[in-house]
């Protein structure tokens, strides 16, 4: 299954690809922040509605059939971007892409389905996650390089078809038939040949006995079986009148899973979360916040597009590797740190970080260092939460708890896009990468609650 690396690798290649066109793209079509916010909400939106239902769906009729359509709705979506000439088709094939939102989901699950245990999955991973770094920064920087052609934008968003119609011919061909699918049908022939082997010793056990001893208990015995069988038969027509009703469809049974989740974060304790799921929040959507705007600001305030984008997120990504590669190194060392502290600390240089991209709007050199130095400290943010997380959950609950606080991401990308975006119609962008330090400010002081509490 070596090809499922590359499956991985093209997934996070379309990514890198977007993010440096889709903003400079929704511009050149006359789009404002409010626009462009709210296509990235509504495809938020649906991406947190249709995740969960692509799951239902491909736990019954297994992963490839639905990895290969997922595949193949993010390609029609980036063809219908290519030759969108109004913000309308633009918005329409955003949404036709969100329907491809879960093409990492189900790669995931399939890893889970082929690699047993954990060491193996853990393997797997640890040799993707390079593979994943390369497709990222040769992502963006073809994508930089690729709109300052002629028709730039165009030909990005064919690449990016091209990427997810090659993924879906790949997996087609190297993901095998549904495993899970396989294992039922095995049940069911196992059970087909038992039933058949049971049904041929009833058979010789009939022939070996004496049937003049035993005719009159036969008889009795018979007439009392027809009855029952009678009776067995009205039930199961009344039975059948029952099952003629229309069933519930695929699509049914996953907004039914949907529900389900709701419920299930319902149930989860909250008074014994409340503080990891306050601070979990307080992060996301003071990220939400940075990503929803530092995009338009390159564009606007410094003009960087083409090539010079891709160079940025080239830079971003290096140093996010630089500081994946710190943790690892300084694991021993970090995890003597308490986790209230780690987050306080990285709360701490994130808060800096937003103060400096708000105030050095006039120089794009210190707006590019408070950017590198974000994306340091998040990559450690990233961790310390995940651990937490992990560390803080009940055991009986934790599924629900790690469903739940990854469920704050698509939240937090459906509300502050587009309340961004409106209020950048009244004030400068900047005042509102400012107004990120006030839930990374509240993510510390209950940080530094748990600390003193300690």
């Amino acid at each position: 299954m070596k090809l499922l690396y590359l499956l991985f690798a093209l997934d996070l290649l379309n990514l890198a690809v977007f993010l440096p066109v889709f903003n400079p793209f929704s511009r050149s079509l006359g789009g404002t922040p409010f626009t462009i916010g709210l296509i990235n909400s509504c495809s938020a939106l649906v991406s947190l509605l249709w995740n969960p239902i692509v799951g239902s769906l491909s736990d019954q009729v297994g992963r490839k059939s639905i990895l290969i359509k997922c595949l193949t709705a993010s390609s029609i979506g980036s063809i219908v971007l290519a030759f969108s000439s109004s913000l309308t088709m633009v918005f329409i094939g955003k949404m036709i892409g969100a329907l491809g939102s879960p093409v990492g989901i189900l790669l995931r699950s399939t890893v889970a389905d082929i690699y047993k245990t954990a060491e193996e999955k853990k393997a797997f991973f640890n040799k993707c996650a390079p593979i994943m770094s390369v497709a990222f920064l040769v992502g963006s920087l073809s994508s930089g390089f690729l709109s300052e052609a002629k028709g730039g934008f165009s030909m990005a968003f064919l690449l990016m078809a091209s990427i997810m119609g090659l993924g879906a011919v790949i997996a087609n061909s190297t993901i095998s038939n549904d495993l899970k699918l396989k294992e039922q049908q095995k049940e069911k022939v196992s059970f087909v040949s038992k039933a058949t082997k049971e049904l041929k010793s009833a058979v010789v056990n009939i022939r070996t006995i004496s049937w003049p001893h035993y005719k009159d208990l036969f008889l009795i015995k018979g007439f009392y079986d027809f009855t029952l069988a009678n009776q067995n038969l009205a039930s199961d027509s009344k039975q059948t009148k029952d099952k003629s009703k229309p069933k519930l469809s695929l699509i049914q049974k996953g907004i039914g899973e949907l529900k389900k989740a709701a419920q299930d974060i319902k149930s989860i304790s909250k008074p014994h979360y409340r503080r990891l799921f306050t601070i979990k929040a307080c992060y996301d959507f003071a990220t939400a916040i940075i990503l929803a705007n530092l995009g338009l600001i390159m564009v606007n305030e410094f003009n960087i597009t083409g090539r010079y984008m891709g160079y940025v997120f080239l830079m971003t990504s290096v140093i996010s590797i630089i500081a994946n590669i710190v943790n690892l190194r300084a694991h021993s060392i970090l995890k003597r740190i308490a986790l209230s502290r780690m987050l306080f600390i990285g709360g701490s240089i994130l808060t800096i970080s937003y103060i400096g991209l708000g105030v050095s709007i006039s120089s794009k050199t210190s707006f590019l260092t408070f950017m590198c130095l974000m994306c340091f400290a998040n990559a450690f943010m990233d961790t310390t939460l995940a651990e937490m997380a992990t560390s803080e959950a009940k055991e009986e609950e934790r599924g629900k708890v790690i469903s739940a606080c990854e469920n704050m991401v698509q939240l937090a990308q459906i509300i502050v896009p587009v309340l961004s975006g409106s209020v950048a119609e009244i004030i400068e962008q900047r005042f509102i990468v400012l107004s990120a330090t006030v839930p990374m400010v509240t993510l510390m002081v209950v940080a530094n609650s748990k600390v003193k509490t300690n």
